[in-house]
Protein backbone atom coordinates (compact mmCIF):
# COMPACT_ATOMS: atom_id res chain seq x y z
CA UNK A 1 0.00 0.00 0.00
CA UNK A 2 2.89 2.36 1.06
CA UNK A 3 4.31 1.52 -2.45
CA UNK A 4 1.03 2.58 -4.36
CA UNK A 5 1.28 6.26 -2.18
CA UNK A 6 4.77 7.30 -3.35
CA UNK A 7 3.76 5.76 -6.79
CA UNK A 8 0.66 8.30 -6.76
CA UNK A 9 2.61 10.74 -5.50
CA UNK A 10 5.21 10.83 -8.09
CA UNK A 11 2.61 11.08 -10.86
CA UNK A 12 0.60 13.71 -9.43
CA UNK A 13 3.47 15.72 -9.20
CA UNK A 14 4.75 15.11 -12.12
CA UNK A 15 1.58 16.71 -13.46
CA UNK A 16 1.61 20.05 -11.09
CA UNK A 17 5.61 20.98 -12.00
CA UNK A 18 4.34 23.35 -14.35
CA UNK A 19 1.62 24.77 -12.63
CA UNK A 20 3.51 24.78 -9.46
CA UNK A 21 6.08 27.08 -11.49
CA UNK A 22 3.12 29.77 -11.96
CA UNK A 23 2.60 30.49 -8.48
CA UNK A 24 3.58 33.64 -6.42
CA UNK A 25 7.03 33.86 -5.33
CA UNK A 26 5.42 33.67 -1.97
CA UNK A 27 4.23 30.17 -2.55
CA UNK A 28 4.81 26.61 -2.09
CA UNK A 29 2.86 23.68 -2.48
CA UNK A 30 1.74 20.75 -0.10
CA UNK A 31 0.74 17.40 -1.31
CA UNK A 32 -0.38 15.35 2.05
CA UNK A 33 -1.43 12.00 2.11
CA UNK A 34 -2.28 9.59 4.62
CA UNK A 35 -2.72 5.68 5.44
CA UNK A 36 -5.28 5.07 5.28
CA UNK A 37 -6.75 7.73 3.39
CA UNK A 38 -9.79 9.93 4.45
CA UNK A 39 -8.93 11.45 7.35
CA UNK A 40 -10.10 15.41 7.96
CA UNK A 41 -7.32 17.54 7.27
CA UNK A 42 -6.94 20.74 9.42
CA UNK A 43 -3.73 23.38 8.14
CA UNK A 44 -3.45 25.93 11.00
CA UNK A 45 -6.65 25.54 12.09
CA UNK A 46 -8.42 25.90 8.56
CA UNK A 47 -10.45 22.66 7.50
CA UNK A 48 -8.82 22.31 4.22
CA UNK A 49 -10.87 18.67 3.39
CA UNK A 50 -9.87 15.13 2.93
CA UNK A 51 -6.56 13.19 1.81
CA UNK A 52 -5.19 12.82 -0.24
CA UNK A 53 -4.48 16.62 -0.95
CA UNK A 54 -2.71 17.48 -4.23
CA UNK A 55 -1.03 20.46 -4.64
CA UNK A 56 -2.22 22.81 -1.83
CA UNK A 57 -1.21 25.97 -2.10
CA UNK A 58 0.43 27.20 0.78
CA UNK A 59 2.63 30.22 2.41
CA UNK A 60 6.10 30.24 2.79
CA UNK A 61 6.91 28.91 6.35
CA UNK A 62 6.24 26.35 8.87
CA UNK A 63 2.32 25.06 9.11
CA UNK A 64 0.92 22.92 11.53
CA UNK A 65 -1.26 20.40 10.28
CA UNK A 66 -3.56 17.94 11.97
CA UNK A 67 -5.45 14.96 10.54
CA UNK A 68 -8.37 13.34 12.41
CA UNK A 69 -9.17 9.54 10.86
CA UNK A 70 -11.89 9.01 10.23
CA UNK A 71 -13.32 12.52 11.05
CA UNK A 72 -13.13 14.98 13.02
CA UNK A 73 -16.39 14.30 14.75
CA UNK A 74 -15.90 10.86 15.28
CA UNK A 75 -15.75 10.18 19.18
CA UNK A 76 -13.45 7.27 18.36
CA UNK A 77 -11.03 9.34 15.40
CA UNK A 78 -7.30 8.81 15.25
CA UNK A 79 -5.34 11.85 15.25
CA UNK A 80 -2.48 12.91 14.15
CA UNK A 81 -0.36 16.55 14.60
CA UNK A 82 2.98 17.48 12.38
CA UNK A 83 4.63 20.40 10.87
CA UNK A 84 5.42 20.67 7.29
CA UNK A 85 7.75 23.42 6.29
CA UNK A 86 7.29 25.30 2.73
CA UNK A 87 9.48 26.86 0.58
CA UNK A 88 8.59 29.82 -2.05
CA UNK A 89 8.02 27.73 -5.12
CA UNK A 90 9.10 24.21 -3.84
CA UNK A 91 7.06 21.42 -3.83
CA UNK A 92 6.51 19.35 -0.29
CA UNK A 93 5.61 15.71 -0.07
CA UNK A 94 4.26 14.35 3.30
CA UNK A 95 3.04 10.77 3.89
CA UNK A 96 1.36 10.26 7.60
CA UNK A 97 0.66 7.02 8.60
CA UNK A 98 -2.29 6.89 11.11
CA UNK A 99 -2.87 3.77 12.92
CA UNK A 100 -5.36 1.25 13.20
CA UNK A 101 -8.62 1.02 15.11
CA UNK A 102 -9.65 -2.42 15.71
CA UNK A 103 -13.24 -2.88 16.85
CA UNK A 104 -14.64 -6.27 17.34
CA UNK A 105 -18.11 -7.64 18.42
CA UNK A 106 -18.69 -11.59 18.33
CA UNK A 107 -21.55 -13.88 18.90
CA UNK A 108 -21.36 -14.81 21.96
CA UNK A 109 -19.47 -12.36 23.36
CA UNK A 110 -17.08 -13.08 25.81
CA UNK A 111 -14.10 -14.42 23.48
CA UNK A 112 -10.55 -13.59 24.04
CA UNK A 113 -8.19 -11.82 21.11
CA UNK A 114 -5.10 -12.48 19.53
CA UNK A 115 -2.92 -10.60 17.19
CA UNK A 116 -0.02 -12.67 16.04
CA UNK A 117 0.33 -14.49 19.68
CA UNK A 118 -0.25 -11.07 21.02
CA UNK A 119 -3.52 -10.86 23.72
CA UNK A 120 -5.57 -7.69 22.73
CA UNK A 121 -8.42 -8.25 24.98
CA UNK A 122 -12.42 -9.76 24.87
CA UNK A 123 -15.37 -9.29 23.19
CA UNK A 124 -17.42 -6.26 22.70
CA UNK A 125 -13.21 -5.27 21.86
CA UNK A 126 -12.11 -1.76 21.07
CA UNK A 127 -8.55 -1.39 20.13
CA UNK A 128 -6.18 1.36 19.15
CA UNK A 129 -2.87 0.92 18.01
CA UNK A 130 -0.78 3.86 16.79
CA UNK A 131 0.78 1.61 13.78
CA UNK A 132 -0.94 0.15 11.31
CA UNK A 133 -2.20 -3.75 12.52
CA UNK A 134 -1.50 -6.66 10.21
CA UNK A 135 -1.11 -10.05 10.53
CA UNK A 136 -3.39 -13.48 12.11
CA UNK A 137 -6.02 -12.46 14.36
CA UNK A 138 -7.49 -15.41 16.41
CA UNK A 139 -10.79 -15.00 18.35
CA UNK A 140 -10.91 -18.21 20.83
CA UNK A 141 -13.59 -18.75 23.30
CA UNK A 142 -14.18 -22.43 25.12
CA UNK A 143 -16.83 -24.62 23.90
CA UNK A 144 -16.43 -22.95 20.27
CA UNK A 145 -14.34 -23.50 17.64
CA UNK A 146 -11.29 -21.02 17.07
CA UNK A 147 -11.85 -17.96 14.59
CA UNK A 148 -8.85 -16.80 12.35
CA UNK A 149 -8.66 -14.21 9.69
CA UNK A 150 -6.11 -11.76 8.26
CA UNK A 151 -5.60 -8.19 9.29
CA UNK A 152 -4.16 -5.28 6.64
CA UNK A 153 -7.03 -4.14 4.93
CA UNK A 154 -8.83 -1.06 5.41
CA UNK A 155 -12.31 -2.73 5.97
CA UNK A 156 -10.82 -4.97 8.42
CA UNK A 157 -11.33 -2.42 11.21
CA UNK A 158 -15.06 -3.12 12.48
CA UNK A 159 -15.66 -6.51 12.54
CA UNK A 160 -18.59 -8.65 13.35
CA UNK A 161 -17.90 -12.89 13.68
CA UNK A 162 -20.26 -15.59 14.97
CA UNK A 163 -18.64 -18.32 16.62
CA UNK A 164 -19.37 -21.47 15.70
CA UNK A 165 -20.18 -24.21 18.42
CA UNK A 166 -17.90 -27.02 18.98
CA UNK A 167 -19.53 -30.81 18.32
CA UNK A 168 -20.89 -32.49 21.62
CA UNK A 169 -20.49 -29.09 23.75
CA UNK A 170 -23.03 -26.95 25.00
CA UNK A 171 -21.57 -23.86 26.29
CA UNK A 172 -22.77 -22.21 29.32
CA UNK A 173 -25.06 -19.20 28.44
CA UNK A 174 -23.72 -16.20 28.29
CA UNK A 175 -27.14 -14.29 30.00
CA UNK A 176 -27.61 -17.51 32.60
CA UNK A 177 -30.25 -17.55 35.32
CA UNK A 178 -28.30 -16.51 37.77
CA UNK A 179 -27.24 -13.12 35.97
CA UNK A 180 -30.68 -12.45 35.59
CA UNK A 181 -31.49 -12.63 39.02
CA UNK A 182 -28.44 -10.32 39.91
CA UNK A 183 -29.50 -7.97 37.98
CA UNK A 184 -33.21 -8.16 39.41
CA UNK A 185 -31.77 -7.55 42.40
CA UNK A 186 -29.41 -4.39 41.56
CA UNK A 187 -32.50 -3.00 39.53
CA UNK A 188 -35.84 -3.70 41.81
CA UNK A 189 -34.34 -0.39 44.19
CA UNK A 190 -33.96 1.79 41.48
CA UNK A 191 -37.10 1.04 40.00
CA UNK A 192 -38.83 0.95 43.52
CA UNK A 193 -37.03 4.41 44.16
CA UNK A 194 -37.51 5.78 41.39
CA UNK A 195 -41.16 5.32 40.80
CA UNK A 196 -41.77 6.43 44.76
CA UNK A 197 -40.02 9.79 43.83
CA UNK A 198 -42.41 10.55 40.30
CA UNK A 199 -45.72 9.58 42.38
CA UNK A 200 -44.66 11.38 45.46
CA UNK A 201 -43.47 14.31 43.49
CA UNK A 202 -46.87 14.54 41.97
CA UNK A 203 -48.98 14.25 44.60
CA UNK A 204 -47.59 16.49 46.71
CA UNK A 205 -48.16 19.31 43.58
CA UNK A 206 -52.04 18.17 43.14
CA UNK A 207 -52.50 18.40 47.47
CA UNK A 208 -50.73 21.93 47.30
CA UNK A 209 -53.16 22.85 44.95
CA UNK A 210 -55.95 21.23 47.13
CA UNK A 211 -54.95 23.42 50.04
CA UNK A 212 -54.77 26.44 47.68
CA UNK A 213 -58.29 25.96 46.58
CA UNK A 214 -59.71 24.99 50.31
CA UNK A 215 -58.08 28.54 51.40
CA UNK A 216 -59.49 30.41 48.61
CA UNK A 217 -62.63 29.04 49.61
CA UNK A 218 -62.14 30.25 53.51
CA UNK A 219 -61.33 33.70 52.59
CA UNK A 220 -64.97 33.95 50.71
CA UNK A 221 -66.88 32.12 53.72
CA UNK A 222 -64.59 32.19 56.78
CA UNK A 223 -65.46 28.93 57.35
CA UNK A 224 -63.79 27.08 60.11
CA UNK A 225 -64.10 23.79 58.49
CA UNK A 226 -62.45 25.07 55.02
CA UNK A 227 -59.17 26.22 56.99
CA UNK A 228 -59.30 23.02 58.98
CA UNK A 229 -58.70 21.00 55.50
CA UNK A 230 -56.80 23.44 54.15
CA UNK A 231 -54.19 22.58 56.96
CA UNK A 232 -54.31 19.21 56.55
CA UNK A 233 -54.02 19.21 52.53
CA UNK A 234 -50.60 21.61 53.31
CA UNK A 235 -49.61 18.43 55.87
CA UNK A 236 -50.09 16.13 53.42
CA UNK A 237 -48.61 17.91 50.98
CA UNK A 238 -45.34 18.84 53.25
CA UNK A 239 -45.14 14.62 53.86
CA UNK A 240 -45.31 13.80 50.22
CA UNK A 241 -42.62 16.25 49.46
CA UNK A 242 -40.41 14.93 52.14
CA UNK A 243 -40.76 11.75 50.80
CA UNK A 244 -40.27 12.78 47.48
CA UNK A 245 -37.15 14.33 48.21
CA UNK A 246 -35.84 11.28 50.27
CA UNK A 247 -36.38 8.77 47.35
CA UNK A 248 -34.25 11.10 44.79
CA UNK A 249 -31.83 10.58 47.65
CA UNK A 250 -31.72 7.00 47.60
CA UNK A 251 -31.82 7.08 43.35
CA UNK A 252 -29.07 9.13 43.36
CA UNK A 253 -27.02 6.92 45.50
CA UNK A 254 -27.82 4.03 43.80
CA UNK A 255 -26.98 5.55 40.54
CA UNK A 256 -23.69 6.73 41.78
CA UNK A 257 -22.53 3.43 43.51
CA UNK A 258 -23.68 1.09 41.10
Amino acid sequence: MRQVSLFAIFLLCCGCTAWASDLPDSLGTLTLLSEPTGADVYVDTLYIGKTPLVALALREGSHRIKLFYPSVFAWNSVTREDTVRIDAQGQTEKIIELGSVLAIRSVPSGGTVTLQGTELGTTPLFFRSPTRLSGELLIQKEGFEPHRLQLGRQEDQLLAVTLVQKAGVTPLNDFSITDQKAISARTWPLYASGSAMIVSGVLSAYLKDQANREFDRYLQSRDPASLSTTRRLDRAAAISLVVSQVSFAVLSYLLLSD
